[in-house]
């Protein structure tokens, strides 16, 4: 790790763990390929969710700023790392006009490749993103579509952040059992489960679900009975002689 990444992350405010956990990925680096789940760094280092999944999201804008090339690759819900072998071409003695030239071989071979990655990764999060769509059909019975850009883009975004499959299902069968047979069923959609509420979608316990359900059906109840009831004094306010024939008045 270079010297600017350690001095930003003594920056940042409660960062121990975070200055514990890089110390460690760095102690692995030796081999020549190695991965990390967001999720297990997250558990191992007792770091919140919604705290790790800022702080890598400022990592990877830190780097791609800095152009800091640790052999870093990002994969489906973790980070990765692969050795850098260095160029040996490349000495002291070579002219900066050198330099910038191979700079910019470097570079034009490079945008190919960056591209061909992104594209590769998006292809990777296909099978997931259906795996998580058939469930969630399975289990309202509608026909939502995996190529939906709108679904695709919040279940990558969770991905992101380290969520799994298993947090996806998780998520549908909390609030499955807390709005089915509700008005709150029609929200029962990827663009709803997926969006900035998935983590405290997730973390719902199942007292918490038959508590709302049973206020959600209380209230829905005493709606009812209010409309009943003004449906009521609205009627008694009629005139009624007002449809009545003259001749016929008393």
């Amino acid at each position: 790790m270079p010297p600017s990444f350690w001095k930003y992350l003594v920056s940042l405010r409660g960062g121990e763990k975070f200055i514990s956990m890089w110390a460690w990925i760095a102690s692995q680096m030796d081999e020549e390929r190695l991965e990390f789940s967001f999720k297990n760094l997250a558990i191992r280092f007792d770091i919140p969710r919604s705290s790790f999944a800022r702080h890598m999201a400022e990592v990877r804008q830190l780097w791609d700023k800095s152009e800091t090339n640790l052999g870093q690759f990002w994969v489906r819900g973790g980070i990765g790392f692969q050795r850098v072998t260095p160029n040996v071409g490349t000495t002291l003695r070579q002219t900066w006009d050198k330099v910038e030239t191979n700079l910019e071989q470097v570079e034009k071979q490079k945008a190919p490749e960056t591209n061909k990655a992104k594209a590769t990764s998006e292809d990777a999060d296909a099978p997931f993103i259906e795996e998580v769509i058939a469930y969630l059909n399975e289990k309202t019975g509608k026909r939502y579509r995996a190529s939906n850009q709108q679904a695709s883009k919040l279940i990558k975004g969770r991905i992101k952040e380290g969520y799994d499959l298993d947090d996806f299902k998780k998520v549908i069968d909390n609030k499955y059992e807390a709005w089915v047979g509700s008005q709150q069923e029609m929200y029962l959609r990827p663009v709803t489960l997926f969006g900035n509420k998935f983590d405290s979608y997730l973390n719902e316990s199942p007292d918490n679900r038959k508590t709302y359900t049973f206020h959600s059906k209380i209230s829905n109840h005493a709606t009812k009975e209010r409309k009943w009831e003004s449906a009521i004094s609205d009627a008694e306010e009629i005139s009624y002689s007002e449809f009545v024939d003259p001749a016929e008045r008393n």
